[in-house]
């Protein structure tokens, strides 16, 4: 399998492709420019879009770096989502690996530091008055809230 770094936004050198890889590549839903060298048959650059990550297709590793720092990108990705405010985390990653790396070590982080306090033992009790039913019953309480009307 033929690995090939890329960086968002940016024009690769040259590479080696056949047909099928040119062409698995050349999918719109991949969102990577394929554009032939002039004057060769199988020689290609490439640019991809705004889209980070790995992927494997057609026989090929492909891994696209963003143009922003790790820490940027997943405090906009994080904001975007509306999930978690990553402004007070301070990431100190060490080596610039790839994203697939440095996600799993910000994740293993995360985990960390929500089981610190360590797990929670037991039930969380919610009433609601449902369409449906779902959990107990408390016949009871539904006669008193329903003015003794069952």
């Amino acid at each position: 399998m033929k690995a090939i770094n890329l960086r968002e936004h940016e024009t690769s050198g040259p590479w080696c492709l056949t047909v099928p890889q040119r062409d698995a590549l050349g999918d719109k839903d991949i969102g990577i420019d394929v554009t032939p060298v002039d004057g060769t048959n199988d020689q290609y650059t490439l640019r991809p879009g705004s889209t980070v990550g790995a992927l494997e297709i057609g026989g090929l590793s492909l891994h696209i770096d963003p143009k922003l720092r790790i820490e940027r990108v997943l405090y906009l990705a994080s904001y975007a989502m509306g999930v978690v405010d990553l402004r007070d985390e301070l990431f100190d990653f060490k080596h610039e690996g790839s994203v697939a790396d440095l996600l799993a070590m910000a994740l293993g982080r995360a985990a960390g530091r929500a089981f610190r306090q360590g797990l929670w033992q037991g039930y969380r009790v919610e009433e609601e008055a449902l369409h449906t039913v779902r959990g107990r019953i408390m016949v009871a309480e539904q006669i008193r809230r329903r003015f003794d009307m069952p």
